[in-house]
């Protein structure tokens, strides 16, 4: 994660500052908090190891842990409003996707990196989307990689619960279209 908020240094073409800053916009309340606040203890940690070693070219960097509430509105206008700092380099562990969809739109046009997505949708590693790093694997290759693995182990029958948002809806479509090229029934699929 570090050396992609690098990355973004030239990319953000800002002036020297006494620290670098990254920002994360997260839900720091509600359902998905307990799941924002791993992720955010995560990349702290890793922020502090970083530190200790002279930070991003001698510059220390900072965490700004920005709550979005889960909300696709409040994460664009914080990237927006991110954008006027000079300080800030990158947008960091953005999760969910209709969250990551408004967000790669407003952060090109800001200017932003997103480093560190969460999520394995294919729309958002098309043309158009290279201000983006991920850190997960594309659901493509997730589902390949279970269809293979399952059936060595003696499972031959597959039910999958999906989210009923646009990118659960296309996970359980990639999900039995992998499973239906190896042969491979889809005994359920559950919103």
């Amino acid at each position: 994660m570090l050396a992609a908020a690098a990355v973004g240094l030239p990319f953000r073409a800002r002036a020297a500052a006494r620290e670098i800053q990254i920002a994360m916009l997260l839900p720091l309340q509600g359902g998905q908090a307990r799941q924002a606040e791993m992720i955010r203890q995560g990349v702290d940690g890793a922020l502090e190891q970083a530190n200790r070693a002279g930070g991003i070219r001698g510059q220390p960097v900072k965490l700004l842990a920005i709550d979005n509430g889960y909300q696709a509105e409040k994460t664009v206008e914080a990237i927006g409003s991110l954008a006027a700092r000079e300080s800030v380099v990158a947008v960091t562990s953005l999760f969910g996707g209709p969250i990551i969809g408004a967000a790669i739109p407003a952060a090109t046009r800001a200017g932003v990196p997103i480093v560190g997505v969460l999520h394995g949708n294919d729309a958002f590693r098309r043309p158009g989307t290279e201000i983006v790093t991920h850190v997960r694997a594309t659901f493509d290759a997730e589902t390949r990689a279970i269809a293979a693995l399952f059936p060595t182990i003696g499972r031959s029958r597959f039910a999958v619960l999906h989210a009923t948002d646009n990118s659960g809806t296309a996970f359980r479509a990639q999900f039995e279209s992998v499973l239906k090229a190896q042969g491979l029934p889809l005994v359920a699929a559950v919103p």
